[in-house]
């Protein structure tokens, strides 16, 4: 198996375009950030993107499958950050406009944390931007597929639980790997 994952690699990195995609890749991943919020610097430390993640990853299975409420006590367990750092990280997002807090339907007491547009846009950048990599080599269209909404983004973020909810030809190229379904199936709810 290993013998054959090598000889994948080396054709994969032989291919004509192959490096003009990396280089695609790595121009889009330092442009400068479209917006006047200091964007990329509230998210450049590894803590704080994957908390934004997991607030998009909490929002979209509730929206989508009807996980847990994505509340702040929700996102406290999966993102990794103390309870100060969290709560001082939401309150700038909320400042930002790029998380608003809605009453929960079922339960007008407790706050859903909805990522806005420029959040799950930003989150997702590194994603399409590896898709529009794939999209170069291959001539494909995945890139714009995943990024023609925010709603689409955040779907393919939910991605390891709902790969359902994406367009066919998404949906047909994300077969996810065992060990990665086990990994995504032990994150607690």
């Amino acid at each position: 198996m290993a013998k054959a994952s090598l000889a994948a690699k080396r054709m994969m990195r032989s291919h004509a375009k192959f490096t003009a995609a990396v280089a695609h890749y790595c121009e889009t991943m330092i442009e400068p950030s479209s917006s006047s919020w200091p964007l990329r610097k509230l998210l450049n430390q590894f803590d704080r993107y994957y908390a934004a993640y997991m607030l998009i990853w909490n929002y979209y299975g509730w929206a989508e499958e009807g996980t847990p409420s994505p509340t702040l006590a929700r996102l406290k367990a999966v993102s990794g950050l103390s309870p100060r750092q969290l709560t001082s990280f939401v309150t700038v997002l909320k400042q930002a406009g790029l998380v608003s807090a809605e009453p929960e339907a079922a339960n007008r007491r407790r706050s859903i944390l909805r990522p806005q547009a420029l959040l799950i846009e930003e989150i997702s950048r590194s994603c399409v931007a590896f898709l529009a990599a794939h999209d170069h080599i291959h001539d494909g269209d995945l890139a714009q597929l995943a990024a023609a909404s925010p709603d689409g983004l955040g779907r393919m973020i939910w991605l390891p639980r709902a790969k359902s909810c994406l367009p066919a030809p998404l949906s047909r190229r994300f077969q996810l790997s065992s060990p990665w379904r086990a990994t995504m199936a032990a994150i607690p709810y």
